[in-house]
């Protein structure tokens, strides 16, 4: 696939994760309200979580010697480049996580936990990768020039 090819592909798999989550495709674990300080502390979880999955990555020798920023114009399926695999499914999480959440605000079922925890970790999963992109920044690639 062409470089736009992977951004049509990651939009569209990105956009049908909220679809699923605004038509309540996930089973409801609890149909209550998690504390905000939960959520939080879930958000928070995912960052060094993240850099300890990343960093097992950088050890990999099989690693490719430089990874390219998060680019949603790039395979986000290369196992030697972990970080856009990572970018694309915390996407694809927080993705679902709010369209349960709309769906749930305009639509027919619940807010659900299940909708709550996915946008915390969602969005904690991607603030890990940009953490990721400081923390290890000798193993990223010079970013090119845009234009």
């Amino acid at each position: 696939m062409s470089m736009s090819n992977w951004k049509i592909f990651r939009m569209a798999t990105v956009a049908a994760a909220f679809a699923a989550g605004l038509m309540g495709a996930q089973a409801a674990l609890v149909s209550q309200r998690i504390p905000w300080i939960t959520l939080f502390a879930m958000f928070a979880a995912s960052i060094p979580a993240m850099l300890l999955i990343i960093w097992l990555q950088r050890i990999n020798p099989w690693s490719a010697p430089a990874w390219r920023f998060p680019d949603w114009a790039l395979n986000p399926f290369q196992l030697r480049e972990p970080l856009q695999f990572f970018h694309f499914t915390g996407y694809l999480i927080f993705a679902a996580g709010l369209g349960g959440i709309v769906g749930g605000m305009y639509g027919s079922h619940a807010i659900t936990a299940n909708n709550q925890m996915l946008v915390a970790i969602g969005l904690g999963q991607l603030a890990g990768v940009y953490a990721c992109t400081i923390v290890f920044r000798t193993k990223m690639a010079p970013r090119l020039p845009q234009g």
